[in-house]
């Protein structure tokens, strides 16, 4: 055993194949997973123009996502996939792994730059890949934006205790390339020069004046990258109020899972259970830190404090939204700081240390795979977003969506109740539910639903149209004339919604609505000139004109029939 042991950690490629195999198989079976009905549709799905084009990435740089998110990095990576794959799930999900097997290298080999003994970098790196917190970012397609982010950290840092040992310039190159590839890829890198600072000072042992020349290279990065932002970002959440009372808890909570990985969701929110956890857990982290003995207290220190520092700035985002969830993939990057820290404990060098490691790696390879399923389908997808927080109007109203375009009717009317119920104001939700209704022939509902939908949205000519749509098939055409009246005043429904059909029953109707009150008072002048602007405003200007004529054999003196008879002849 003990000679095996020797021959696979002094081989070095022995065991970086052997990482990346156990990544690949560990998340094989989530490459034939299908997208998710979250932002996937939005990124991937529905962006497929902006996708097939290669010009897209010099705009990658000049536009944001969703307003506020700038994402260089993760569009590129989306553009480079669909030029592989097109909008086939398979290579986004083989891209993820990739992306994750990476990461999993690069802290392992980071981990043996900082001196953590080799078979001890090994297995921690063993508990990172098989991480079920980490589940979130390797097999959901848009989670990969915190492997990218680790990546390019690990690199930085990688090239920068390179260069400071060897002071080639080649690695303080790449160290600025890496570096600046994470200020492209995520808004938490901004973290990462403080980071950066005290592995220099605390682990490296660098006095403060021979820093300066990184920390002029890291601000001008920083500053580039922030202009750069600032000129695409509309929006900024990070500078909006939040209520710091839900920032700790959610601190508390993100830290725990990172121990304790219960709770899990696809949407998590914070949990007076996971609190508790959490705040125990930070507990144990610093007794561990004061109490335990450590190889190096300093390089543990450091460890502590870049869990903390890559907690911050996600956390504050999540705690400001509406419903205070907290993704797990961003709980990617802490880890570094996690296992640097444990990598620093006493006693983890020995051979039961090792050998809780392997158990740990078990425990968490066995509940990865098992959890891995809810990202399978969209339907397992939203039913775990719905279990962890059910009280999100917006799921719901996406399952109601799922189900409705397979054909589960009950079931999509269900959630879409649900959801009107948290939130009775979304006028979409009334709309498809309404879709809903019309397909099982529940028109009354559906109708409903409409008045209802049009009361919120100030008569919106789309469900306008709808309703008169079904007032037509239930034949109660003076509500469908009423509508259609609405219709024809407004410019856009007039040339976007309304058919030939639709003016061909407006006309007909309104033809024999004034036919009728001409039979009853066949000498009113102002019922002909009634009908004859009828006739013109449908362009009918020949039945106009023989109308007058006809009317003033009969009236030859008539003011008004000479006049409207003049103006139709212009």
């Amino acid at each position: 055993m003990k000679k095996f042991e020797n021959n696979f950690y002094t081989k070095p490629l022995l065991s970086d194949i052997t990482l990346f195999l156990f990544t690949f198989l560990l998340y094989f079976k989530s490459l034939f997973f299908d997208f998710s009905p979250a932002d996937d549709q939005w990124l991937i799905v529905n962006s497929e123009s902006l996708l097939s084009k290669w010009s897209s990435i010099p705009d990658a740089f000049r536009d944001c996502i969703q307003r506020f998110m700038y994402r260089p990095f993760l569009r590129i990576s989306l553009i480079t996939d669909y030029h592989i794959g097109g909008l086939s799930p398979f290579i986004y999900h083989f891209s993820n792994i990739s992306f994750h097997a990476i990461a999993v290298w690069l802290l392992y080999k980071t981990l043996q730059k900082l001196t953590t003994p080799t078979h001890i970098a090994f297995w921690l790196a063993m508990i990172f890949a098989a991480h079920p917190i980490l589940l979130n970012a390797v097999s959901w397609i848009p989670g990969r934006n915190d492997s990218l982010l680790f990546i390019f950290f690990c690199a930085a840092l990688f090239h920068l205790i390179v260069y400071v040992s060897s002071l080639r310039r080649k690695n303080l190159i790449l160290h600025s390339v890496f570096l600046t590839a994470a200020f492209f890829t995520k808004e938490t890198s901004i973290v990462f020069p403080i980071i950066y600072l005290m592995i220099l000072l605390l682990v490296l042992n660098k006095p403060f004046q021979q820093t300066i020349k990184f920390i002029v290279i890291w601000s001008f990065i920083g500053a580039s990258w922030l202009i750069l932002r600032n000129l695409t970002v509309e929006t900024n959440p990070l500078a909006s109020i939040h209520n710091v009372p839900s920032f700790l808890s959610a601190m508390a909570y993100n830290t725990g899972k990172l121990i304790v990985p219960i709770e899990q969701s696809v949407y998590p929110i914070v949990t007076k259970t996971g609190i508790v956890i959490g705040s125990l857990i930070i507990a144990g982290l610093f007794a561990a830190y004061f109490y335990v003995p450590a190889v190096h207290k300093k390089k543990a220190l450091t460890g502590l404090s870049a869990l903390f520092l890559a907690l911050l700035l996600p956390t504050w985002y999540g705690s400001g939204t509406t419903l205070g969830e907290q993704y797990e993939h961003r709980l990617y990057l802490s880890c570094f700081g996690l296992f640097l820290f444990l990598s620093q404990l006493k006693g983890i060098d020995s051979k039961k240390g090792q050998y809780v490691l392997m158990l740990i790696t078990l425990l968490f390879s066995i509940k990865t795979v098992a959890r891995m399923d809810v990202y399978k389908t969209q339907e397992a997808y939203l039913n775990d977003a719905i279990s962890g927080c059910p009280n999100n109007y917006f799921l719901h109203f996406q399952a109601g969506n799922l189900y409705a375009k397979s054909g589960r009717y009950e079931q999509a009317l269900a959630h879409y109740d649900l959801s009107l119920k948290i939130n009775p104001t979304k006028i979409q939700t009334f709309q498809n539910r309404t879709n809903v209704y019309i397909a099982m022939n529940r028109l009354d509902l559906a109708i409903s639903d409409l008045n209802s939908a049009l009361k919120l949205s100030g008569n919106k000519p789309e469900l306008l149209y709808t309703r008169y749509q079904i007032y037509r098939e239930t034949t109660d055409t003076t509500n469908a004339i009423k509508d259609l009246t609405l219709l024809l005043q407004n410019p856009n429904a007039t040339s976007q919604l309304l058919s030939e059909n639709d003016f061909a029953f407006y006309f007909n109707f309104q033809l024999k609505a004034i036919n009728r009150l001409i039979q009853i008072n066949p000498g009113n002048t102002a019922l002909i000139i009634q009908k004859a602007k009828f006739f013109m405003d449908f362009n009918q200007k020949d039945n106009a004109l023989t109308l007058l004529k006809e009317a003033l054999k009969t009236s030859p003196q008539d003011p008004n029939l000479l006049l409207y008879l003049k103006e139709c002849q212009k």
